[in-house]
């Protein structure tokens, strides 16, 4: 007789794995984010003539700056001739507007313990002092040809339409980006709006650029002797008796000088 045995095989079952989907709370804390706060610059001094302008308001008009009050966002300050504001930035910095200025402020907002300040220099000059001793400061002063950025640190930064550009570190570190490139500067430093450094800008003033330092004399200066060659006074001494002589330079003397090419 056959027998035939028959196996049969059980399938395991394999155990199901643990969701991998947040909880609901998860995803709400993750989607929360934190709204930066908009914060309120203090006026502290005042002298002279200082005008302010909200930019919130369609028909504002100039109205007269005094100690004490609260500036926001979008807030335009200008100082007269011989004026000057000091203005406080939470306890994050103080920045003094000299006079001649046009400053205002763009952004001035708080989020977590990050501090962002953002000022729109148009012209004059200010300065500015950064205090990063109490939390993270990211203070910013942008001008027509250049952005600044600061971090506990202080400085004078200036904007003519006469000097143009100049930023001047008197502690810490400054970053210029002008449109050529960003450069540091560190106390004692300053750059302008190409970002040359200081060291650049020095020696170029010292280059000569009055006469003629080949010991020759310029085109003009040949021309103005030939066009002028009258008697030249002298004196000579005989004796106890002076007289003057008069002398002429010949024509032909005065086009052997040296002439600068």
């Amino acid at each position: 007789m056959l027998f035939a045995a028959v196996f049969t095989a059980t399938p395991i079952i394999a155990a199901p794995k643990a969701a991998t989907t947040p909880a609901p709370a998860v995803k709400a804390a993750a989607k929360k984010k934190v709204v930066a706060a908009p914060l309120q610059a203090t006026v502290k001094s005042v002298t002279g003539i200082v005008e302010k302008l909200s930019g919130d308001d369609k028909h504002a008009k100039w109205r007269p700056l005094k100690p004490g009050e609260k500036l926001s966002e979008q807030t335009v300050i200008r100082t007269g001739l011989g004026a000057r504001v000091v203005l406080t930035f939470a306890d994050r910095g103080q920045v003094t507007v000299k006079s001649g200025t046009k400053i205002g402020i763009s952004s001035f907002r708080k989020s977590g313990k990050l501090v962002k300040t953002r000022l729109g220099l148009k012209y004059g000059a200010i300065r500015a002092q950064v205090d990063s001793s109490r939390g993270s400061n990211d203070f910013r002063v942008r001008t027509p040809v250049a952005t600044l950025a600061a971090t506990g640190t202080s400085g004078n930064i200036a904007q003519w339409g006469d000097f143009s550009f100049q930023c001047k570190g008197t502690s810490g570190s400054w970053r210029a980006k002008t449109p050529l490139r960003t450069i540091a500067v560190r106390r004692g430093e300053w750059t302008n709006r190409q970002g040359t450094p200081s060291i650049r800008i020095a020696l170029a003033k010292l280059d000569p650029k009055i006469g003629d330092i080949h010991g020759g004399l310029t085109r003009i200066e040949v021309k103005q002797l030939q066009r002028n060659s009258g008697p030249i006074k002298t004196q000579t001494f005989r004796g106890r008796h002076a007289f003057a002589r008069i002398r002429r330079v010949p024509r032909h003397l005065i086009a052997r000088l040296p002439v600068k090419r």
